[in-house]
């Protein structure tokens, strides 16, 4: 019997420690149906939106159409705590798109182009 795959896609916003606090009133005032807050966040190198992918056993984190492949427990913690500072996950994540966009790649695994993935 052939089983359906799901992907899971979570979408976050990933941004410097500055906006941390305006970023999770903005995501709590979403998640209560309350509509957008006037208060914008900013828009820029350090402060974007991001997909964190779950396609079975496999992992992704997209930004502007460049993904890498992550590992389960990097798809955890950069969910759980999306802010960009030293050692954190998603500092380490915004490094190596930033990398694989310039073209600089690690592994077989991570030279895989965005249109590959489901």
């Amino acid at each position: 019997m052939n089983q359906r795959k799901f992907i899971n896609i979570t979408h976050l916003r990933i941004g410097l420690l500055g906006t941390k606090n305006l970023r999770l009133q903005k995501q709590l005032h979403r998640q209560l149906q309350r509509g957008e807050m006037s208060a914008d966040l900013p828009d820029d190198e350090n402060n974007y939106w991001a997909e964190a992918i779950e396609d079975g056993d496999e992992f992704y984190f997209r930004v502007n159409g460049t993904t890498v492949e992550i590992t389960e427990s990097e798809f955890g913690r950069v969910i759980i705590n999306p802010s960009l500072y030293y050692f954190s996950t998603a500092l380490e994540l915004h490094v190596r798109i930033k990398w694989a966009a310039d073209g600089v790649l690690f592994s077989k695994a991570e030279r895989r182009r965005p249109q590959d993935i489901g």
